[in-house]
């Protein structure tokens, strides 16, 4: 997945969810700087953070390390 499938598909549920960076960050306690790398690509999840992300976006979590493989 590129950088960009990413961002858009991770903006989206975020979106749908109706979170802003900064609520997302809070609900997974990371900052609101590292929802913004994930989400454009600079930076991939841990499988801790990966899977807390997946499970209030409502997605499995292999979709945060689909480009990896």
């Amino acid at each position: 997945m590129s950088k960009t499938k990413r961002r858009i598909w991770m903006v989206q549920k975020r979106l749908e969810k109706d979170l802003t960076q900064t609520e997302l960050a809070k609900l997974v306690n990371v900052s609101n700087r590292t929802i913004s790398e994930i989400e454009r690509g600079n930076r991939n999840p841990s499988a801790k953070l990966a899977k807390r992300l997946a499970d209030i976006l409502e997605v499995n979590m292999d979709k945060f390390y689909d480009e990896i493989a």
